[in-house]
């Protein structure tokens, strides 16, 4: 794989986006079909199981394979990842523009004793804000990542996105279930930023036309 990332393919549909540098190796597939089985091998147990949550939530299918090249970091991996699902959901949005597609949305998720929302704007500036109750933010470890590695996620996600990401886990004891209920919100926010929109036609989410 050569460094840089690279669009495989880039429809209303599908997207592929490859991404490579002397840190890490990534490949993620988004598409939007039936439901089948989708493979996703990162390396990590609970980064598989929350990328499986976005999909769960988007309705949409995802692969990942995410390798690191010269060390193992589960930071790195974390970060290098969201960025390459973000460009892919970024190529599918723009590709929905000329029909109309809302690029906005908000979601909540809940597990258990945990409650989380997320707020996406897809208007071309990559910003993310993460709330973390006290309770959960206290938590270093969650299962096999560190907590920071989760944030890493978010923030290179919103990176790839070019998009405003916003987190706020609001209750929760149990850092699995706090972390799942974020990435379940996640999936709702970018459900809704893909509906149909006729009224948008042509335009962003923004005033300002553009994602430039």
């Amino acid at each position: 794989m050569n460094l840089g990332t690279k669009i495989v393919q880039a429809s209303r549909k599908k997207a592929v986006i490859e991404r490579g540098t002397t840190e890490s190796k990534i490949r993620v597939t988004v598409e939007d079909s039936a439901r089948r089985e989708m493979k996703i091998k990162t390396g990590r147990y609970f980064l598989d199981h929350q990328i499986r949550q976005i999909a769960w939530r988007l309705c949409m299918n995802i692969d990942a394979k995410a390798e690191c090249t010269q060390y193992f970091s589960v930071h790195t991996l974390a970060e290098d990842l969201g960025i390459v699902l973000g460009t892919a959901i970024a190529q599918m949005y723009e590709k929905r523009i000329k029909e109309g597609a809302n690029g906005f949305g908000c979601g909540f998720g809940a597990i258990d004793e945990s409650a989380a929302r997320a707020m996406v704007s897809i208007e071309g500036r990559a910003n993310s804000f993460i709330d973390v109750c006290e309770n959960v933010d206290k938590m270093e470890q969650v299962e096999d990542m560190l907590t920071y590695d989760m944030r890493a996620f978010i923030e290179g996600f919103a990176q790839g996105l070019k998009g405003t990401v916003q987190i706020k886990i609001e209750t929760g004891t149990d850092p699995h279930h706090a972390w799942e209920a974020t990435f379940r919100a996640l999936g709702e926010a970018l459900k809704k930023c893909f509906e149909k929109n006729a009224w948008r036609a042509g335009a962003i989410a923004g005033v300002k036309g553009t994602l430039d």
